[in-house]
C-alpha cells in the first residue's frame, strides 16, 4: 500500500511540475472528416490519410492551422484549413494550481481542433457533351491596380457570415474593413492558362484527335481577365499567436472567341477559392495554388453561364451564305515572274497587328486572310492601312469577306502595275517550286520571299488546303504563294505550331478565291 501512495505522490508532483494537459492529454486527436463520398480521398498537409465518406484522422496538436484536400473521380478538388480553436477543459484544472497553469497555457495541447469536420466535395467536373462547341484557353490575365487589391482582416468565428456582409457593404458603396495593397498586382499567367487547359483536357473540351487544324464551326476560345482581387485572412488568437488561413475572391471576366479572334461573348463571373494555409517555406506555392482554385471554379462557372451555353451549342453545319458577286475590271497586266511579285504584295496592317496581302486588279482591288482584318468586335470593322511595296500607306475599306474561305477582298485607292491572275481552276502539282511573298514577324520585313515545294493538297473540314514545307510566320498570312513563272497558287493561312513542326505551312488554294468571294471580271 505504501508503494501505491509513493506512486500517486510521484504523479501527483509530475502534474503540479508541469500540468494537466501536458501529461494528460495525446500529442495526436482523433478526428473525423466526413466527404459525403465513398470515393473521395483525403489529403493532410499534402499528404494522403485515407478514403472514403468518413475518413477518421490524427491531427498533431501544435497549434498550426491544418490544409485539408479532398479529391474523387468528377470532381474538382476541394480545398479546407481547420484552426486549432478548441480550448482544452483539463487546462482549467492547471490554472487552479497556477504554476501548472501557466506552464499548460503556453502548452501545444491547450486548444485543439474539431472532432468533426465537414468537408464535402463542391464542384462536380462539367464534362463536354456532343451538342457542344470545342473549348480551350486563349489567355489568363492578371494585372490589377492597387486600388482594386484589397485585403481583409476577419475573425473566425462565424466568419462566412462575416464576409457576406463585408462583401454587402462594399457592393453597397459603404465603407467596409477592406484595405488597399501599396502596389499594383501582376502574375505569370502562362501556369493559370495551362493548367486551365488540362482540366478541359480532361472534360473533353479539347480535341485530342484534330489537332493540327481548328474548325471555326465547332471550336471556340476563353479569355479571363481578373478584373479585381480581395484576400481574406480568417483569424483567431491562439496562445497569444495569430492563426490564420486565407480565401480569395474576385470578379473575373471571360470573353468567348471564335477562332478568328472575334468575341462572341462576354460575361463576369463573381468566384472565390477553397481555404488555403500559406505556409512559410512554401508561400509561392501555396499563393499560386489559391489563386488556380479561385480561376478554376470561375471556369466551372463560366461553362454553365447561359451566356456561354447559348454561343457554344454546335449548329447544323450550314454552307454559307453566297455572297453578292463583285465585278472587277479585267486587268491588264500580270505578275508573269516571281521578280513582279514584289510590287504586287502589301502589308495589311491593323491596330492588332498585321498581315500581308496581294492585288488582283490594276486599279486596287487586294486580297488577304479574313483573321487579318477580323475585328474582336463582329459589329465594327478594324481601321485597315495597307503598306505598298515602295512603302506608301493608304487606307483600305474592306468590301466582303469569307469566314467560312478564311478570305477578305479589299479595296484602296491606287494603281498596281501588276497584279496576280485569279485561277479559275487547280493549275498545280506536288512536289512542284514555290515561292511565297509576305511580311514574317515585322512590318519592316515587307515583300520578304521564300521558297519550297508544294507537299500535297488536302480537305480540311470540308475546305482544301496546300500543304507547303516553306518557312512561315504569323506575319505572313494573306500572302501569296506562286510559280517561278509568276501563275496565283495559293493564299497563305497558317503554319503548324509545336516542337519540330517548322517547315509546315497551309495554303488556301488559288482557285477557290472566285467562289468564297464571289469575283467575276470583266
Amino acid at each position: 500500500m505504501r508503494k501505491v501512495y509513493l506512486n500517486l505522490l510521484a504523479a501527483t508532483s509530475v502534474i503540479f511540475a508541469t500540468g494537466c494537459v501536458t501529461i494528460l492529454t495525446p500529442k495526436n486527436q482523433n478526428v473525423t472528416v466526413n466527404t459525403g463520398n465513398p470515393k473521395a480521398t483525403v489529403y493532410v498537409e499534402g499528404e494522403s490519410v485515407g478514403s472514403g465518406d468518413v475518413v477518421p484522422i490524427k491531427l498533431k496538436k501544435d497549434l498550426y492551422v491544418k490544409q485539408l484536400k479532398i479529391e474523387a473521380p468528377g470532381y474538382k478538388p476541394s480545398y479546407y484549413a481547420t484552426i486549432p480553436h478548441i480550448f482544452n477543459p483539463l487546462a482549467c484544472v492547471s490554472c487552479l494550481l497556477i504554476y501548472p497553469g501557466i506552464v499548460d497555457m503556453g502548452s501545444k495541447k491547450t486548444y485543439g481542433y474539431s472532432s468533426d469536420l465537414e468537408c464535402p466535395l463542391l464542384n462536380k467536373r462539367i464534362v463536354r457533351k456532343p451538342t457542344q462547341k470545342y473549348i480551350d484557353i486563349d489567355n489568363v490575365s492578371i494585372d490589377i491596380k492597387k486600388k482594386d487589391f484589397k485585403y481583409v482582416d476577419i475573425d473566425y468565428n462565424n466568419y462566412v457570415k462575416k464576409i457576406d456582409k463585408e462583401e454587402a457593404r462594399e457592393q453597397n458603396g459603404k465603407d467596409g474593413k477592406a484595405k488597399h495593397f501599396d502596389e499594383d498586382f501582376q502574375v505569370d499567367n502562362t501556369v493559370f492558362g495551362d493548367e486551365l487547359d488540362k482540366v478541359l483536357k480532361e472534360t473533353g473540351f479539347i480535341d485530342t484527335v484534330n489537332q493540327i487544324f481548328r474548325d471555326n464551326q465547332n471550336t471556340l476560345s476563353l479569355r479571363a481577365d481578373v478584373k479585381s482581387i480581395i484576400f481574406y485572412s480568417v483569424e483567431r488568437i491562439v496562445s497569444n499567436d495569430l492563426t490564420n488561413f486565407f480565401i480569395v475572391k474576385s470578379d473575373i471576366k471571360w470573353d468567348v472567341l471564335n477562332t478568328y479572334g472575334e468575341v462572341l461573348k462576354t460575361i463576369t463571373v463573381r468566384s472565390q477559392s477553397g481555404e488555403f494555409v500559406i505556409h512559410k517555406d512554401s508561400r509561392d506555392h501555396d499563393f499560386r495554388e489559391m489563386l488556380g482554385d479561385m480561376i478554376e471554379n470561375s471556369l466551372d462557372q463560366a461553362l454553365i453561364n447561359p451566356g456561354i451555353a447559348s454561343v457554344s451549342q454546335i449548329e447544323q453545319a450550314a454552307a454559307e451564305a453566297k455572297l453578292p458577286t463583285t465585278t472587277i475590271a479585267k486587268p491588264i497586266s500580270y505578275v508573269t515572274a516571281a521578280a513582279d511579285a514584289q510590287n504586287s504584295t502589301v502589308i495589311v496592317k491593323t491596330k492588332d497587328g498585321h498581315g500581308s496581302g496581294f492585288a488582283i486588279s490594276n486599279d486596287g482591288y487586294i486580297i488577304t486572310n479574313f483573321h487579318v482584318i477580323a475585328s474582336e468586335d463582329p459589329k465594327k470593322q478594324n481601321t485597315i492601312t495597307v503598306i505598298l511595296g515602295n512603302g506608301q500607306k493608304v487606307n483600305a475599306s474592306i468590301v466582303k469577306y469569307s469566314r467560312l474561305g478564311d478570305l477578305a477582298l479589299l479595296k484602296i485607292d491606287s494603281h498596281f502595275d501588276k497584279c496576280f491572275e485569279l485561277p479559275t481552276a487547280k493549275s498545280f502539282s506536288a512536289l512542284e517550286e514555290v515561292y511565297i511573298m509576305g511580311a514574317p514577324k515585322s512590318i519592316e520585313l515587307g515583300q520578304s520571299a521564300a521558297k519550297g515545294i508544294i507537299s500535297s493538297e488536302r480537305n480540311v473540314n470540308n475546305v482544301s488546303l496546300i500543304q507547303t514545307n516553306i518557312s512561315v510566320s504569323p506575319g505572313n498570312s494573306g500572302g501569296p504563294m506562286f510559280s517561278k513563272d509568276g501563275k496565283l497558287y495559293g493564299v497563305v493561312v497558317s503554319k503548324l505550331i509545336g516542337g519540330g513542326a517548322e517547315g509546315v505551312a497551309f495554303c488556301i488554294p488559288a482557285y477557290r478565291i472566285t467562289d468564297f468571294l464571289s469575283i467575276e471580271f470583266r
